[in-house]
């Protein structure tokens, strides 16, 4: 079913008019991150919602400002009035709905991970490519002003050589209880899980300041196999790690270690890269992925750590998001896919970019199953 509340003429100065597939105005990410970052992108406009349910799907549309609205995911994919099209459901239903899209020829952005197992990402990776579709994935890790000030500091030596680096991560889904909507996240089978989702976003993030990964050796674990669910009070099992532990060497040469725990007590996270003439270490209360980061400098000599200034392009001076909002980032990464569609640039994560860390932890997944240390393969 589609409801029509307006109809507009597309001009080419006009935004361009976005689709979302799975926005909910209750929970979920598209209504936490997607949408406020849409509405902060001049060049673009939400222009559609789709959810599997009518009332669902009226709901959203008065909720968001959409003009239009459907229950029908595939009907508002092939209308002529969706310009472009974000799949925000979960993991498992990615596939299909990203593949209409590029057999569409519309521009898609999908939240990672983009295919449900590492031969679906293959697949929509390459009818992107066949058919020169823009594509966009939420690695928005890399638009963070601050994790671009890392990999400047990395870039121009101002650390000497990079000779090791450890990241210990918190993991805020892993905490013994899960809201009823995230349930399907405890099952592995289902491809989305903290090794696929949030341990994939830190790996990105360090590789994006430091480097590729050269081979791992990795461990996982369920240390919290009983998982209650909090509006039921139904306890379910979980088969989903959620302690991961990976190790190795950089291409660079630098060894590396990194570790997602479960989550307890206040989130936060530690980074630090050691340099032959400088130690920084990163920190923040939340998440690498959106939150502001608090840089370090160790200064040997007064044996102390000196707070580094950010970037100015960390400032929310007149910025319509709070610093510390999950859209300020994702608004970033909109304003790529945007530039991307109009001017055919290459600045967002695309679908090769993202399946090259599909390929990153997968090859985890199988070091820490088979207990052996394994070489990346670069595409």
């Amino acid at each position: 079913m589609i409801h029509h509340d307006l109809t507009l003429g597309k001009q080419p100065s006009a935004p361009i008019r976005i689709g979302i597939v799975g926005a909910t105005p209750e929970r979920g990410w598209a209504a936490m991150a997607h949408i406020p970052a849409i509405r902060t992108v001049p060049s673009l406009t939400l222009q559609a919602v789709a959810t599997r349910h009518e009332r669902s799907a009226r709901l959203a549309a008065e909720a968001f400002g959409a003009p239009l609205w459907f229950d029908n995911a595939a009907a508002m994919i092939a209308h002529d009035e969706v310009d472009a099209v974000v799949v925000a459901v979960k993991a498992p239903d990615h596939y299909p709905l990203v593949r209409q899209a590029l057999l569409a020829g519309k521009p898609v952005h999908c939240e990672m991970p983009f295919g449900h197992t590492l031969d679906e990402a293959r697949q929509l990776e390459r009818l992107a490519r066949e058919r020169s579709v823009t594509t966009a994935v939420g690695l928005q890790g890399r638009f963070s002003p601050w994790l671009k000030q890392i990999r400047e500091m990395v870039s121009t030596e101002r650390l000497g050589r990079i000779l090791s680096t450890s990241l210990v991560a918190w993991d805020e889904l892993s905490v013994g209880s899960i809201d009823q909507g995230n349930t399907y996240l405890l099952d592995v089978e289902n491809g989305a899980n903290p090794l696929t989702i949030h341990c994939a976003h830190y790996i990105d993030s360090l590789c994006f300041a430091l480097g590729e990964l050269a081979d791992v050796s990795a461990a996982t674990a369920i240390s919290r196999p009983r998982v209650l669910v909090r509006q039921t009070g139904e306890t379910i099992t979980s088969s989903s790690p959620d302690q991961i532990v990976v190790c190795g060497a950089l291409e660079t040469g630098a060894i590396f270690s990194f570790h997602m725990r479960a989550g307890s007590g206040n989130p936060s996270f530690l980074w630090e890269i050691q340099g032959e003439d400088a130690v920084l270490r990163v920190t923040s209360k939340g998440q690498l992925m959106w939150r502001p980061l608090k840089l370090e400098m160790w200064d040997p000599s007064h044996r102390r750590w000196d707070t580094i200034a950010p970037a100015e392009s960390a400032s929310t001076v007149g910025d319509p998001l709070e610093s510390d909002s999950p859209a300020r980032f994702v608004a970033s990464a909109y304003e790529a896919f945007a530039s991307d569609i109009r001017t055919g640039s290459r600045r967002s994560v695309s679908f090769t970019d993202a399946l090259s860390r599909r390929e990153t932890i997968e090859t985890i997944r199988i070091a820490a199953a088979t207990g052996t240390r394994s070489v990346l393969e670069r595409l």
